[in-house]
């Protein structure tokens, strides 16, 4: 196994640097790397301190930008197009320089956020950050 990207982990750090995925409380974003090509549920608990018994649900990464890209649920205040184009921009080099991304979303209330996939070097980097929310995005009502 070769060593993780440093170029790639970097500049995710630049792209992730202030700022923060909207829920009731705004987290930021860290930057994670793994020495492996892949990680069961069971070794992503471990890796990240879970119980073992905790609720994880994966999601696409599409599904996980929709409301950021689009404006809705929690975005749906955004006006600022700067910001909507600083997730657009941290989607594209996501998609771009990892490929087999998964969004593992652990736990309920916080939720934790694991979006991650494979480098060209075949280690798993990606980004991690936590979510409130007392009200589930797809039970909230929108205008």
């Amino acid at each position: 196994m070769n060593p993780i990207n440093t170029p790639l982990t970097e500049q995710l750090a630049e792209l992730t640097n202030r700022l923060f995925w909207l829920s009731e409380s705004e987290f930021p974003f860290q930057v994670i790397t793994w020495d492996t090509n892949r990680v069961t549920i069971e070794q992503l608990l471990k890796l990240t301190y879970h119980p073992p018994n905790t609720p994880v649900q994966t999601l696409t990464i599409d599904e996980f930008f929709a409301p950021a890209l689009s404006g809705i649920g929690s975005f749906s205040f955004l006006l600022d197009q700067t910001l909507i184009g600083r997730y657009r921009t941290l989607y594209n080099y996501l998609t771009y320089y990892l490929h087999n991304i998964k969004v593992y979303q652990v736990g309920t209330y916080p939720l934790y956020v694991y979006i991650m996939g494979l480098t060209r070097d075949e280690n798993l980097a990606g980004i991690a950050t936590q979510v409130i929310e007392t009200i589930p995005q797809s039970s909230r009502i929108h205008p």
